[in-house]
């Protein structure tokens, strides 16, 4: 959308203090806004390291000087050091520079605990310019520690002679110096301020030469930027004063290292007060500075746009110098930037301007900054979004009423509800701050209809009414004042009629004041029909709808509901037949028939049993039988018993019913009490209680509760063990797994990443099927060994409803993402899978109240085993033995080979003494005592089929299963009779559909090899997300 014409520049001031932030100006609006720069500084990185370590690659010093053909050791280099043989000092010098270049982990606190960087500061004053090179090269490298050791080389006495150094007339030693003077300014403002007093900015702004290698002035720009750098305090003014026309040439130059510190320098002055800011201003460099935001880049863009929104939020004068340098149309593309960051940053610089007067607002609209802030509302990245959103709402705070408007014709106030999904308070804060603003200017410009109905329709007020039971006292009192204020006099709802009676009842009040509200708005909204039954009533709605032909999808069944409705129509029979008992017995008593004692024991017996099932009936009637959700989940149909044992439904928002996560219940409490509301008999509440053995889909348990006024499921933990298993994995086994995993995807050319890049894009990984996810550890050691980062949105363990979650989300350069991708998606498909499976069992155990474990086998797929064995634990099964070493099994053949059972048992005690468990593989009772009676731990009954028993005296071949079955509960029961203390495993051909009959309760393990070679995979995928597309359903735009 074209931007208006210029909006009139209204009286400002006096519309300002009608508003929200009134008594705020824009000052104080900018020092709120430096406070979020300050955590944009520490979400990522910088660009820049603050210490580097030189390092060689090969064998050979990257100096042309002689090299010693053996590495000394510390002591030796020690004695070489206190000779007076110049080469031997040398020899010294030189191994410890190697010591200290080539180790990933250099052992720099043996350096200094030898005592020996006096020596070497001491050489750095050597008449040779190798042993100085040599000497400043280790220095270095000590001076890149830690802060500890940094300090040790400084207290040694290293700042001066390095200083001095900067005017040698060999290149190789002056570049040193430079770097060991970057690395020690690195550590902090103290020594940045001890490498300034020394007098370093002269001579090293000497070093600033046309001449001067590209290599050298990298690192001179990277040691000026170390000077710049950390603010507690800021660099000295005068200093800042002499480093700025060096920067100034700098960002002149052509390298995009040089370009880059350089940038990160002007950043670092940038970051203070609005007089630091100024002097920057001063030296004319911002267009430069702008004029950079436009390079490919994008190591130099992040560092000139850091510099640029410092410099926004200083005064109105100041951020008038980057709008007048063309910055806002740059905005503009940077907001389109693949690279989340660099939107992120672009929507906080905006925010800061349109923190300012209404001139620089205006400026913001004029270059069309306004439709992409709100399509980054939308679509964009979530902290890209709360830059956005601040910048929209520091523009209802100062904005004029035409740039206000013009906001909310251009739909933002939709994109802004959608942001009150968020955990964050203070972000929601913001929100209804600029919403507050909209529409307190909507009831004074005669259009609050129009604004309030935008709400509505984007579900946007029933964001706000949760709002009112936030934790946070801000947000809740701001949601309050906006219903009050701008939603409180709809259709004639009278306010002093839903006045709570106490303060206990403030929760409900509000409640059911939305509540009646929402009716009284139906009329503006579509009205949805719900069908009803005789037997029905529909709680939460102004009367009764009527409809055919809606149709309920069944997500809960109590199955002894029955049962419970028998007990509650037993008073029935209990009343009548006491009725009918007592004048009977009463007589009798009064003839003297039956004595005193029984007739009082049996009235009272009789009276107790009466009053005690009429008690119980007052709790079975809460009791919940049936839950059934309509197709546009927004209505639940809930039967209950009533109080004499009848079915009665009532058909209930989900909006309406309180969410478990609302009270201090737990969803996998045995019972959970749920509440509705009925608004309309206002505040007359329904109360039932509902157990967690839900039937879901075929037999998933589950809870189903209204949460944001949208049903979802959670499924619960007995479908799989959400135990962190991550720790048994060993690293480099992953590692190394990992790597061949890889080898065998990329052997050769990688032509997809020829076409995409190195650019760095982040992914999305979604789940598209029902299952357990498992194979965390796994795939995010497969993008960690690419260079990726990936965070992950469910626990290891979770059962995922394949609707399309994001399971994780994974930022890197875009070549390595698409080289993980398909091993990602092979290793969590089938790791979820089995898990998934594992889970199913596992569940169909406990259903059955079985005690034993479930566990796989070795029947794993090469090369796969330990991903399998994992998922298999995940899942919450066993993993049995992982290979031949753990466990010693005797099976057929072992036995065969031997002679015979008890032979080959013999022979494996022999072997492995009391640190292994034996365990035998048995087809008859007989060969079972055998095995246990010469010392066999476990007994796994296997391959029973064609075995030939005795079966009521009659010799019967075990060919049918259900003989199999009788014969396998038969052996174990006497087993367990004659070896209580035995463990018995069944095994054989075992799967879903026949393991319910193993369920022995003389069976100790029930071992499945289908669990790791017949499952189903749970299907995921990869997608790049791209601002303005949908990862689950992308459409190249």
């Amino acid at each position: 959308m074209a931007a208006p014409a210029k909006m009139p520049v209204e009286n400002h001031e006096s519309r300002m203090k009608s508003f929200k932030n009134r008594g705020k100006d824009q000052d104080e609006m900018r020092r709120r806004r430096t406070e979020v720069s300050v955590e944009l500084r520490k979400a990522k990185k910088d660009d820049q390291l603050a210490k580097r370590r030189n390092m060689t690659s090969d064998d050979e010093a990257t100096s042309p000087i002689k090299t010693t053909t053996r590495q000394l050791s510390i002591e030796e280099i020690v004695q070489k050091l206190q000779s007076q043989d110049h080469q031997k000092q040398f020899e010294a010098v030189q191994s410890a520079r190697k010591m200290l270049s080539k180790e990933r982990n250099p052992p720099i606190e043996s350096v200094i605990n030898a005592g020996i960087l006096p020596q070497f500061i001491r050489l750095l004053n050597d008449s040779e310019e190798e042993m100085q090179f040599e000497a400043a090269w280790v220095l270095t490298n000590v001076a890149s520690g830690n802060s500890e050791q940094t300090m040790a080389v400084v207290k040694a006495g290293a700042i001066e002679p390095f200083v001095k150094l900067l005017t040698s007339t060999n290149s190789n030693v002056c570049e040193q110096a430079v770097w060991a003077l970057g690395n020690i300014a690195g550590d902090g403002s103290e020594m940045r301020d001890r490498v300034l007093k020394v007098g370093v900015l002269r001579p090293l702004m000497m070093l600033i030469r046309p001449d001067t290698p590209v290599s050298f002035l990298r690192n001179v720009a990277w040691t000026l930027s170390n000077l710049c750098r950390n603010k507690n305090p800021h660099p000295p003014a005068d200093a800042v004063k002499q480093m700025l026309p060096a920067l100034l040439h700098l960002l002149q130059h052509h390298d995009t290292e040089v370009l880059s510190d350089s940038c990160w320098a002007i950043s670092y002055l940038t970051d203070g007060s609005n007089d630091k800011i100024q002097t920057v201003i001063e030296t004319g460099i911002v267009s430069r500075l702008v004029e950079l935001l436009k390079h490919s880049e994008v190591s130099i863009i992040t560092p000139a746009l850091r510099a640029c929104g410092n410099i926004v939020t200083g005064d109105d004068a100041q951020t008038q110098v980057i709008i007048d340098s063309g910055a806002l149309d740059i905005f503009s593309a940077l907001l389109r930037h693949s690279k989340p960051n660099i939107q992120k940053e672009s929507a906080w610089a905006i925010s800061n301007v349109t923190a300012g007067n209404v001139n620089q607002i205006q400026a913001v609209i004029d270059a069309g900054l306004i439709p992409q802030l709100i399509e980054v509302l939308k679509e964009g990245d979530f902290k890209t979004q709360k830059e956005a959103a601040w910048a929209i709402t520091n523009m209802t705070s100062g904005g004029s009423n035409q740039q206000i408007l013009f906001a909310v014709k251009l739909n933002c106030v939709p994109s802004l509800c959608g942001i009150l999904k968020t955990k964050e308070p203070k972000m929601i804060l913001v929100i209804l701050e600029a919403l507050y603003n909209i529409l307190q200017l909507a009831s004074k410009e005669s259009c609050l209809d129009i604004v309030t109905l935008q709400i509505e329709e984007c579900e946007g007020l029933d964001l706000i009414e949760k709002l009112q039971e936030h934790e946070n006292g801000q947000v809740y009192n701001m949601a309050l004042q906006i219903i009050e204020t701008f939603f409180g006099d709809d259709a004639e709802i009278q306010e002093e009629d839903l006045v709570p009676d106490s303060k206990e009842n403030h929760m409900l009040h509000v409640l059911c004041r939305n509540n009646a509200r929402r009716i009284a708005h139906s009329c503006l909204l579509p009205q949805i029909k719900i069908p009803v039954s005789p037997s029905t009533s529909v709680v939460g709605f102004n009367g009764v709808r009527d409809s055919a032909g809606q149709k309920y999808h069944r997500v809960y069944k109590f199955p002894y509901i029955t049962y419970l409705r028998a007990l509650s129509r037993l008073k029935i029979f209990q009343t009548g037949v006491t009725v009918c008992i007592l004048p009977v017995t009463w007589y009798q008593h009064s003839q003297e028939i039956i004595q005193s004692e029984m007739f009082y024991y049996g009235s009272g017996v009789a009276a107790l049993a009466c009053i005690m099932l009429y008690v119980i009936s007052v709790y079975l009637r809460r009791v919940i039988g049936l839950v059934d959700i309509d197709e546009t989940k927004n209505f639940a149909r809930i039967s209950h018993l009533t109080f004499w044992g009848n079915k009665k439904e009532q058909i209930v928002a989900i909006s309406n019913i309180e969410p478990v996560t609302d009270t201090n219940q737990k969803v996998y409490d045995i019972f959970c009490e749920i509440k509705t509301y009925d608004y309309k008999h206002l505040c007359c509440t329904h109360e039932f209680i509902i157990l967690s053995s839900f039937r879901y889909a075929g037999g998933a348990s589950i809870s189903q509760f209204a949460l944001g006024g949208v049903c979802y499921y959670l499924v619960q933990s007995t479908m799989s063990n959400l135990t962190d298993y991550s720790n048994l994995l060993h690293p480099c086994d992953l590692k190394a797994l990992c790597k061949m995993w890889l080898s065998e995807d990329i052997s050769g050319f990688d032509h997809g990443g020829f076409v995409v890049g190195e650019a760095e894009e982040t992914g999305v990984l979604i789940c598209k099927s029902e299952g357990v996810l498992a194979g965390i550890p796994f795939c995010s050691a497969i993008f960690k060994e690419l260079n990726c980062e990936v965070e992950w949105h469910f626990q290891e363990g979770s059962r995922l409803a394949g609707l399309g979650e994001t399971v994780a989300t994974a930022t890197g350069p875009v070549r390595c993402l698409l080289l993980a991708e398909r091993v990602v998606l092979n290793c969590i498909s089938r790791a979820s899978g089995i898990a998934t499976k594992a889970a199913n069992l596992k569940k169909l155990a406990s259903d059955h109240l079985w005690h034993g474990e479930i566990v796989g086998t070795r029947k794993t797929t090469p090369g796969f085993r330990l991903v399998e064995k994992y998922s298999l634990l995940v899942g919450g099964a066993g993993t049995h033995r992982f290979n031949l070493s753990d466990l010693v099994m005797l099976k057929d053949n072992h036995i065969w080979t031997v002679g015979s059972v008890a032979q080959a048992v013999k022979k494996a005690k022999l072997s492995v003494g009391f640190t292994r468990k034996i365990e035998v593989e048995c087809r008859s009772l007989e060969e079972s005592i055998e095995a246990l009676t010469a010392g066999a731990d476990v007994i796994m009954l296997d391959n029973l089929k064609g075995q030939v028993v005795l079966k009521n005296r009659v010799h019967v071949t075990l060919i049918n299963f259900d003989i199999i079955i009788q014969v396998l509960y038969d052996i174990a029961k006497v087993i367990k009779k004659k070896f209580p203390h035995s463990c018995l495993e069944a095994s054989g051909g075992v799967d879903e559909h026949n393991l319910k009959d193993y369920f022995n309760p003389y069976i100790d393990i029930i071992s499945a090899g289908s669990l790791t070679h017949s499952y189903n995979i749970i299907d995921f995928s990869f997608k790049i997300s791209k601002l303005g597309h949908d990862p689950k359903n992308p459409i190249i735009g």
